[in-house]
């Protein structure tokens, strides 16, 4: 009898540098990930959202190089760094800071850069790449599957990668009641992140999560003159044990003068 231990659900990962892997997704777009790699990949689900992923790219570039700065130090909610995007109307890359530096330090058969982040993601559709958000922590993403999830859910269904977080709303009885489930889009209240820090106690307290949100809000309207509209809030990890707190999707932000225009025309 064999005495080697084996991991719990233990899956075979020797082909992981073989091909992207899907880790979330909607109607407008598919993100993606090398198995392993520190980069994810937000791919539109059609040709004709080419502007609109273009769109966000720039948004977050402009967002991220704010954010860099020392004023923004002490935010709770960080944003993914973005690195490149693919527009398959005239097969360009357009590089966010020149190039991605390598890990690997300089030596004979190495190259010190990747010119091309997006290599082998996709040749048809408008995609970005940017910094990976790692997974919740195990016993968090597990709890939370096991305390919030509906009824309706599979028991196989995966714990959330990034947990949203609506503060405005109660989702309790909404979710017990809902016929649809998605673990891409799982969000979480305040009093169900209540309960959640009644067990995890490194978590931010709500209050400071709440104050968080509007800081981020406010750093995104008076500092950089975007209109943050349907941004969304989340947690997920930093890739070892450590809760992160992000703020992502920027496909319908725009700048605060155009958005005050579009508002006085409508």
């Amino acid at each position: 009898m064999s005495t080697e231990a084996t991991p719990v659900d233990y899956m075979d990962y020797s082909d992981e540098t073989h091909k992207p892997v899907r880790i979330g997704g909607g109607s407008f777009a598919t993100v993606y990930a090398w198995r392993g790699g520190p980069l994810a990949f937000k791919v539109a689900a059609a040709r004709g959202h080419c502007t609109s992923i273009h769109q966000e790219f720039v948004m977050l570039r402009m967002l991220y190089a704010h954010s860099t700065s020392d004023s923004w130090v002490s935010a709770l909610f960080r944003l993914p760094k973005p690195y490149g995007f693919y527009d398959p109307g005239t097969n360009t890359i357009i590089l966010n800071d020149g190039h991605l530096q390598s890990r690997i330090g300089s030596s004979p058969g190495h190259r010190t850069a990747i010119a091309n982040p997006l290599q082998g993601i996709t040749k048809y559709t408008a995609a970005y790449a940017m910094d990976r958000i790692h997974v919740l922590p195990f016993e968090v993403g597990s709890a939370i599957k096991e305390r919030f999830y509906p009824s309706s859910a599979k028991p196989d269904a995966p714990p959330p990668s990034l947990c949203r977080l609506y503060f405005g709303t109660s989702l309790e009885e909404k979710k017990r009641t809902s016929r649809f489930f998605s673990t891409d889009h799982f969000a979480i209240d305040p009093s169900q992140y209540a309960e959640l820090r009644a067990t995890f106690p490194m978590l931010e307290s709500a209050e400071n999560v709440a104050r968080g949100m509007g800081d981020m809000l406010a750093r995104i309207h008076w500092q950089t003159g975007f209109d943050a509209r349907d941004v969304e809030f989340g947690m997920a990890g930093d890739g070892i044990q450590e809760i992160m707190y992000y703020v992502v999707d920027f496909n319908q932000a725009s700048s605060a003068a155009h958005a005050r225009t579009s508002a006085h025309l409508r």
